[in-house]
């Protein structure tokens, strides 16, 4: 199943900096096949439509612990209104960071790919609650402490509590586009969308742009 990973950057100007950096590489790692895009909403009042992606590949070696290691490929994409960066891949990283970090590393001081989202919790809980089934959600207690929501909220629910005032620290939610299941994961401040179906994949990282990014005022 194919993973997308988004992120947030700063990036002044717009995308055609990925066009110059893809003429860099260092330790074998590098960019490549940079093309332009334009995003068209699927899904309703779309706030970024019309909106340049930049896309490309990144290769790059990955060391093994016991010796050898492998190539490892994956896409890229930049979005120039929303500031999202996603990391496409169909292999499974120990470490997603170990490649930001890396692209870090090779793009200019006024390049940043930031390792969090950094997102209002308001309009998170929002998005997540508009998910079709909720699998696993992980809360921050008065007490600073993880608590899942099943223990801040035992059967029979108290119809008082106010759940949304807790931080989330984790949830993995279930999606629905056309019939194709997307399941998502939120946790250390980034999101994940799982799923096998691009048009599927594209429609989530709408939702997420609408619901959580254009409304808290990037």
């Amino acid at each position: 199943m194919g993973s997308s990973s988004l992120r947030r950057t700063r990036i002044p100007g717009n995308g055609q900096r990925f066009r110059e950096l893809s003429d860099l590489s260092t330790n074998g790692f590098s960019l490549s096949d940079v093309d332009e895009r334009t995003v068209s909403g699927l899904c309703d009042e779309y706030p970024f439509d019309g909106q340049s992606a930049y896309s490309g590949v990144i290769k790059y070696s990955e060391d093994a612990m016991w010796g050898g290691g492998r190539d490892v490929k994956l896409e890229f994409e930049f979005r120039d209104q929303s500031n999202l960066f996603i990391l496409d891949t169909e292999v499974d990283l120990p470490s997603v960071e170990s490649v930001i970090k890396k692209l870090n590393a090779l793009s200019a001081d006024d390049v940043k790919i930031y390792r969090s989202l950094t997102v209002h919790r308001d309009r998170l809980w929002n998005f997540l609650n508009n998910a079709d089934k909720i699998i696993e959600l992980t809360l921050i207690s008065d007490q600073g402490t993880e608590i899942s929501f099943e223990e801040l909220r035992p059967e029979p629910y108290d119809t008082e509590l106010e759940i949304e005032q807790y931080p989330i620290e984790s949830a993995t939610v279930v999606f629905s586009y056309e019939g194709e299941q997307i399941l998502t994961r939120y946790t250390d401040g980034t999101l994940s969308v799982h799923s096998d179906v691009s048009e599927a994949t594209e429609y989530l990282i709408q939702l997420f742009e609408r619901d959580v990014i254009a409304e808290s005022g990037e």
